[in-house]
């Protein structure tokens, strides 16, 4: 593989991983029918090429519950919410299971408020943000469940209240200081990058105000526009 692919190792790892996923595929196919049954889905097999491309089902002891996480899922994917959304209320979903387990719950029926309140305090140990995420993705997931009815027996005082979350602690500016934009700006201070194209990604960056992974995604042809009188506009897809 190292000779195939040349001097990089980064490279004849990719060409190993992409030739087993074609061989597995070949050998039990693609689909639903089986990605779903699977402890980790493979996004990948559902078209899907993200930087999360794996979702995680294993941790969650309960048969039920993990039932339950993948059906919410499935329906985040096609209600179009990231892969990150996606993997990030999975997690969620295996701590809450993780907890109920500790605690000795093994049905729906018995996961009452009072056991939630005592899942939130378990959170605490978290920083104010992670737990923010936590309680939001156990939210999310909560209300999907009693939305669609996928289980009937548990209790419709489960859920999750605005008071429940932490405070979030205030941010600081996002801005850049004018004096700091001004030397950044600099036209000799700009010049002092050996890289042509990091000088030009800075460029856009400041006159067009994208994100970085968005200017990064810009083709190298066809992303400039012209108005009727000639003006140049950049043509890009804002990702978030």
């Amino acid at each position: 593989f190292r000779r195939l692919a040349g001097s990089s190792a980064a490279q004849a790892r990719a060409l190993a991983v992409q030739a087993r996923r074609e061989v597995e595929n070949l050998c039990y196919g693609t689909g639903w029918d089986v990605e779903y049954p699977r402890s980790t889905w493979r996004l990948r097999n559902r078209g899907i090429t993200a930087p999360h491309a794996h979702v995680h089902f294993g941790g969650i002891p309960q048969d039920w519950l993990r039932e339950l996480a993948k059906r919410h899922a499935r329906w985040q994917l096609a209600a179009g919410l990231s892969t990150g959304e996606v993997t990030a209320g999975a997690r969620a979903v295996t701590r809450l299971g993780v907890f109920l387990d500790s605690t000795g719950i093994s049905g729906p029926a018995a996961v009452s408020r009072e056991v939630l309140e005592r899942f939130l305090a378990s959170l605490t140990a978290l920083t104010a943000t992670h737990r923010y995420k936590v309680i939001s993705d156990t939210s999310v997931f909560l209300q999907a469940v009693r939305l669609h009815g996928w289980e009937e027996t548990l209790p419709a005082g489960t859920m999750i209240f605005r008071e429940d979350y932490p405070r979030k602690p205030a941010r600081l500016p996002r801005a850049l200081a004018e004096h700091i934009m001004a030397q950044v700006e600099d036209p000799a201070n700009l010049a002092r990058c050996a890289d042509p194209a990091v000088r030009l990604v800075t460029v856009i960056l400041i006159q067009c105000g994208l994100r970085s992974g968005d200017a990064l995604r810009l083709p190298r042809e066809g992303c400039i526009a012209r108005d009727p009188d000639g003006a140049p506009y950049l043509r890009y897809y804002n990702h978030k």
